[in-house]
């Protein structure tokens, strides 16, 4: 693994609306690690419907860079800005990363959710999100869980079991954590 790589952290993109995919696209050919999380959804036209992949967190894409690399996404198609919190970049942590990309490679049903839900705190027990802690709002037999980016201000409904969760006591105001 070389230094640079080591060095780099990831960070998030706001884009144009419906630009996620060209300046995904477009970062990839810069060179950098660029993550955009899809979602399958249905959409129905007049004479049919269709399954698409659409970007579960709309207008956002992310990136593994170091500051000084910023200046080669300003020209990629449908950058905006970068996502910043007091004028400094919003950093993303790699667990954070990784719980996006086990959500949409294991094929969760993902149900948007643009706001803050109080709630209770659980860990999921079983299945390859097993050990995440988010909170729960409850649903006729099952669970949504409530995975919080603080950072982006973001957050997302996974669907799950309610067998497949257990109750956690809050030790700190993390939002999504990994148990040990």
């Amino acid at each position: 693994m070389n230094t640079q790589a080591l060095n780099s952290k990831w960070y998030v993109i706001y884009t144009r609306s419906r630009f996620e995919k060209k300046i995904y696209r477009s970062l990839i050919q810069s060179g950098f690690e660029t993550f955009l999380p899809l979602v399958k959804e249905k959409r129905a036209w007049s004479d049919r419907v269709k399954t698409v992949q659409v970007p579960l967190l709309p207008s956002y894409i992310f990136i593994k860079a170091k500051i000084a690399e910023f200046s080669k996404a300003y020209y990629c198609p449908g950058f905006v800005r970068f996502v910043s919190s007091e004028g400094k970049p919003c950093e993303i942590e790699e667990n954070e990363i990784n719980l996006l990309k086990n959500i949409v490679t294991n094929g969760y049903e993902v149900k948007k959710n643009n706001g803050f839900v109080v709630g209770e705190m659980v860990r999921i027990t079983r299945g390859p999100l097993k050990g995440w802690e988010g909170r729960i709002d409850r649903k006729k037999g099952g669970s949504r869980i409530v995975f919080q980016f603080d950072s982006i201000q973001q957050a997302i409904c996974v669907e799950v079991g309610a067998a497949d969760v257990e109750k956690v006591k809050v030790t700190n105001n993390s939002k999504i954590k990994v148990a040990s």
